[in-house]
């Protein structure tokens, strides 16, 4: 069971009883080990199941891709195909800020106007206290007056105040997981064959792809995967001849099933002795006797139940000394009984 199949065993016990949690479940095996045991966290840059299996699952959608096209061209057999392919399962969210301080707009305006006119009393004299002191009379002396007792004032103010907001952008990035990062691929492709006649007859010869095909080749596979230079990916391509497997050619195919049945040969000879005399002793054997027996011997009187009793212990005695020859016949020669049978076979 994997992890996947315990956990579901865990759950449907779990709420199969009313109170329990999952954690209160344990699941073991035949030999005690406990299977629904908590494991710690994964290291860093360890992958999981999930994970592989996703990874297997590109690398053998992307072979697959490449091997169909190579067969059409090539033929069955003529190429082999090794994909790797590194995918990034990083997680990763950005929010990204940005200003443009180019694209002004104004926001807000603000403008204050102020103006005021008036008159106001300038103070004269000497300033310090004495000027302030009563004299003997009890009042203050006045000051000396001017030409003009007071100062005409006016007052005015401007103020203009404008906001601008600069272009914001504000974005959040959730990169998807399962990327492909890097992809190698592998590609062997069988040469030609060529027959040359020499002076012992005709011979194969080996002939290797050409460069302008072995670069057409490339292009296939570059295509097929989506190739990418920035990314790193990288795709070989060489001609090397192929061992055809010895099992592949009928005639060796021949001696290694007789090499296969080798050591049962004595029990199917056995078997088909025996299926041969019992063959060759229903079909072949009492017939012949049986007319044999009714054209030699003369019937004898028959006894109180009508029936030859003469007659047939001849016919019991040559019966049984016919099925000793053909067993010895068969155990001395038993290829030599098969052929028999057969050759009566085909007269059927």
């Amino acid at each position: 069971l994997d992890r996947d199949q315990v956990g579901g065993i865990v759950h449907l016990v779990a709420n199969a009883v009313e109170g329990l949690t999952p954690d209160h479940v344990t699941i073991v095996d035949n030999t005690g080990a406990i299977l629904n045991r908590k494991r710690p966290g994964l290291v860093p840059g360890e992958l999981t199941k999930a994970q592989l299996a996703y990874q297997a699952m590109v690398e053998h959608r992307l072979r697959k891709r490449i091997q169909t096209m190579l067969d059409q061209v090539l033929g069955e057999g003529q190429s082999v195909v090794r994909v790797n392919a590194t995918l990034n399962f990083r997680r990763v969210e950005e929010t990204r800020e940005q200003f443009d301080p180019k694209g002004r707009a104004l926001a807000e305006r603000e403008k204050l106007r102020e103006k005021s006119s008036g008159s106001r009393i300038v103070p004269v004299g000497v300033p310090g206290v004495l000027s302030n002191i009563p004299g003997p009379n009890g009042k203050v002396a006045s000051p000396p007056l001017g030409p003009k007792n007071g100062t005409e004032t006016r007052y005015s103010k401007k103020k203009d105040i404008e906001h601008y907001d600069v272009t914001r952008t504000m974005s959040h990035i959730v990169e998807p997981t399962g990327t492909v990062a890097r992809i190698s691929v592998s590609v062997l492709v069988n040469g030609r064959t060529r027959t040359v006649a020499g002076k012992n007859g005709e011979t194969s010869v080996y002939e290797p792809r050409t460069p302008e095909e072995i670069a057409s080749f490339t292009r296939i596979v570059q295509n097929a995967i989506g190739y990418d230079a920035a990314r790193g990916d990288t795709v070989v391509v060489d001609s090397v001849p192929f061992v055809r497997p010895e099992s592949s050619e009928p005639g060796n195919q021949e001696a290694r099933m007789a090499e296969r049945l080798k050591p049962f040969m004595p029990l199917l000879e056995i078997f088909l002795g025996g299926l041969l005399v019992l063959v060759f002793s229903l079909f072949i054997l009492k017939p012949i006797l049986q007319s044999m027996v009714t054209k030699a011997v003369p019937l004898p009187a028959q006894g109180p139940a009508g029936i030859s009793v003469p007659v047939q212990e001849t016919e019991r005695e040559m019966i049984r000394s016919s099925k000793e020859d053909v067993a010895r016949m068969t155990q001395e020669d038993p290829s030599q009984a098969a052929q028999v049978l057969r050759l009566w076979l085909k007269e059927k």
